[in-house]
């Protein structure tokens, strides 16, 4: 971040940033507006991606903004192959808590290393963003056994 910063400045960097948000969540909607056949799972999903926009926009350190952003994918990757085999609430649990947890430890790490910070305002953040991946990922309509019509 150091780097592309002095590159592009802060403010370029911000908005780099932005330009990556829209674009993963523009893929994020594609993609996955082909399993969402019901159209209240297509507007819940545009409602929270939207407000998470805003929500991010508003922030003024474009390093937080890559924390939620980062996090919510491992939310939703950690989703996925947790879920799997089925929906129950341990596994929705278990995928926040990996999730949950390698934002902890990232920042754990940050604390030994001499040329990081350690935050505890990141680990908030981390939280955030892996809480968002695994709503974002619930939102979707459970898997379905091959021949199946998918549930609504």
């Amino acid at each position: 971040m150091e780097f592309t910063t002095a590159c592009i400045g802060k403010g370029g960097f911000g908005i780099l940033i932005g330009i990556i948000l829209i674009g993963i969540a523009t893929l994020f909607v594609i993609l996955e507006a082909k399993r969402l056949v019901n159209p209240l799972r297509i507007w819940v999903m545009l409602a929270l991606l939207v407000s998470v926009f805003f929500y991010l926009w508003k922030i003024k350190l474009p390093q937080v903004r890559m924390h939620i952003l980062m996090y919510a994918v491992v939310g939703w990757l950690a989703s996925r192959d947790a879920i799997e085999s089925g929906r129950t609430w341990k596994t929705i649990i278990l995928a926040w808590l990996f999730a949950a947890s390698a934002g902890i430890l990232e920042e754990l790490f940050q604390k030994i290393l001499p040329y990081r910070v350690f935050e505890i305002a990141d680990i908030i953040f981390n939280l955030k963003g892996a809480t968002l991946g695994v709503i974002l990922y619930l939102i979707r309509p459970a898997n379905v056994a091959p021949g199946a019509a998918p549930s609504s």
